[in-house]
């Protein structure tokens, strides 16, 4: 559970997030033993089960979520309020997960500031608690089925089903894979497996118990260091800590091993009686105060929140979860029970009204909704896979008939689609048609991906594609527009607090390699290629930071971004930008478009308008109103058609 704190906490463990693998193969341990033992002795019953997975986790979790919901309706604007109204709904029935992973990855940096995201283990694991004893009790309730062997066959037939689905689809819908419970089920079902194995008191001596503890322990340590966020999971990534987990379980089951006894010190074994509410706590603290601030948080002040999430958990677990598991409330499965059904009910309520209001916009002066409001000013966001770039169904701008002759592709990343408005206007102010092939976290440039992240085939094999469509339909004019930034290891563009929170960076020489070798590529095929440099980024999230200014008198002047040396594609060093311009590439360059009167800082505002949707992409109306006018100067009497 630490290394999970810490992770979020943004104190080192960059795998730490694998702790919710450790709970799950745990929690499929305990809770199969505890079925197979109460069937074996005909004493399970299904209420009697749920009425004490309803004491373990509901009273804790009921105060937690009432407690993110009082302070989000003075913290979040509207926007955000609506969001976590959808999670405490989805809470209420189960369903936390599926909401998350249609709504945001795990580790975007919205995901950051969502104050419920932890709850989609919990929703995991509830759904774990509906399923397997009803499939155990069926088991066991048919004679010929009910004997061990067959149940672990069972188990086994889930284990590497879900084990391959996972797999899959960390590859193809990755976010899918992480929190859904089919491509999770596999590490439930490998402690319920351990659960019904031999025990290894009965199997293993201490000579094979000791050194099968140290493994696992091996196994846990190493992705909770060498993970990361790139790192493709779950999938056959997950498979070292579950194992590593089921190994330490299963050599001290009798009699602890040397692992298992350091693992019994008192303050672990602490740590571990207010985990729970531990983990309840400690994330909606770090997310709103990630909300809160316009910048990163300080390493004093993330050590505070975690020893508040710690005085909370004590709290919690001392005055919320032993009252009830002991029986001093609701001392009957029919009160519990009943409790249970009103306080979900209620809950559901509470996040439905919140989701029907559209979070409650009145909260706040009208202005304040304004600025935030500017989120919604995206252009177009259209991902084109690589099977549909083959077909050549590309994103369609300017004039957009079906038979017209394409003249103009813009090819880049979200940075792309950012500016994608103002080109649809430039295209039909000309007549041509243009069409745009654009993939989030994709540079625009051949024989570049990074090999640590989980799309880089993808990468590669769009790009491939890319170029083959500019060259089997002759098209004139290519641009490039990308978020050029991410893609090098030099310092963030204008203001070192600017650096991209993706950190998949390569030497900058390589990305020079790559735009140069792409920009030959398309001069021997006959396009006439143009490099779109980068808009300005900002150091705070505009519309949040334009609305918190509104609302509550914060000062934005400290966090004004002011230009520097960075030439707008990869380093500092202009040469590469005439290199480029004498091997036939044209160059557009926004940021100048951007500096206030006095040239002294990039503006994020205009009449009152925020210009951006976050602190990088231009809101649609920006992007027609900077870069169109540059557009019709860059491309007056210069386009190659």
């Amino acid at each position: 559970m630490l290394v999970v704190i810490f992770f979020h906490a943004g104190l080192g463990f960059s795998g730490g997030y694998i702790g919710v693998d450790i709970f799950f193969v745990i929690s499929g341990f305990l809770i199969t033993s505890l079925i197979w033992n109460d069937l074996e002795k005909g004493e399970f019953n299904l209420t009697s089960f749920w009425e004490r997975r309803a004491r373990r986790i509901l009273p804790a979790a009921l105060v937690v979520t009432l407690a993110t919901v009082a302070v989000g309706w003075f913290r979040l604007f509207p926007h955000d309020f609506e969001n976590l109204a959808k999670s405490v709904a989805a809470q209420a029935i189960f369903c936390a997960n599926i909401v998350f992973w249609r709504t945001a990855g795990y580790f975007g940096e919205v995901a950051e500031e969502q104050p419920l995201l932890h709850t989609w283990s919990l929703a995991v694991e509830e759904q774990f608690y509906l399923v397997v004893p009803l499939l155990l009790l069926a088991l066991f309730r048919i004679p010929f089925l009910r004997r061990k062997g067959v149940v672990l066959a069972v188990l086994v037939v889930v284990f590497m089903a879900s084990l391959s689905l996972s797999t899959w689809l960390v590859a193809q819908h990755p976010t899918a894979a992480f929190f859904s419970l089919p491509s999770r089920a596999w590490e439930l079902a490998l402690g319920a497996l351990l659960a019904l194995l031999p025990s290894s008191g009965e199997s293993a001596p201490r000579i094979v118990r000791e050194p099968a503890a140290l493994l696992g322990l091996a196994l846990i340590l190493f992705p909770v260091f060498a993970y990361n966020h790139l790192t493709a999971f779950p999938g056959l990534a997950a498979l070292p800590p579950c194992v590593g987990t089921a190994l330490i379980i299963w050599a001290n089951q009798v009699t602890l091993t040397w692992v298992g006894r350091i693992l019994a010190v008192r303050p672990l074994v602490f740590v571990g009686l207010i985990s729970y509410s531990l983990y309840l706590w400690h994330w909606p603290l770090i997310a709103y105060s990630k909300y809160s601030s316009l910048t990163p948080l300080a390493t004093g002040h993330r050590l505070i929140l975690i020893g508040t999430a710690l005085l909370l958990a004590i709290v919690s677990w001392r005055y919320i979860e032993m009252p009830v598991r002991r029986r001093q409330l609701w001392r009957t499965k029919r009160a519990i029970l009943t409790f249970a059904a009103g306080s979900l009910s209620a809950v559901f309520l509470i996040g439905f009204s919140g989701v029907r209001a559209a979070g409650f916009p009145k909260r706040f002066p009208e202005n304040v909704t304004h600025y935030y409001d500017a989120t919604k000013d995206r252009a177009f966001l259209n991902q084109v896979s690589t099977a549909n770039v083959v077909k050549g169904n590309l994103v369609p701008f300017g004039d957009t008939n079906p038979g017209a002759r394409v003249q103009m592709l813009v090819w880049g990343d979200s940075h792309a689609m950012a500016v994608l408005p103002a080109f649809d206007v430039f295209a039909k102010e000309c007549g041509i048609a243009g069409r745009a092939a654009t993939l989030s976290s994709t540079i625009p440039a051949l024989g570049f991906y990074n090999e640590n992240d989980r799309s880089e085939r993808a990468a590669a094999e769009f790009n491939a594609a890319v170029i083959q469509y500019i060259e089997s339909n002759h098209i004139p004019n290519v641009v490039l527009a990308a978020f050029w930034a991410t893609y090098s290891d030099q310092t963030a563009p204008d203001v070192a607090d600017a650096t991209p929170t993706d950190t998949r960076h390569r030497p900058s020489v390589i990305v020079r390699k790559a735009v140069r070798s792409t920009v030959q590529r398309l001069v021997r095929s006959g396009s006439q290629p143009w490099i779109f440099l980068q808009v300005p980024l900002q150091s705070f999230y505009v519309p949040k930071a334009m609305a918190r200014a509104s609302a509550f008198g914060e000062d934005l002047t400290p966090l004004y971004v002011r230009p520097n040396a960075w030439n707008g594609l990869s380093g500092s060093d202009q040469k590469l930008i005439d290199d480029l311009a004498a091997l036939g590439a044209k160059i557009i360059d926004p940021r100048s478009r951007f500096l206030d009167a006095t040239g002294d800082y990039y503006i994020f505002s205009s009449d009152g308008q925020p210009l951006y949707v976050d602190h990088q992409h231009l809101t649609a109306s920006a992007a027609k109103q900077f870069i169109l006018p540059l557009l019709r100067e860059s491309f007056a009497d210069k386009l190659h058609l």
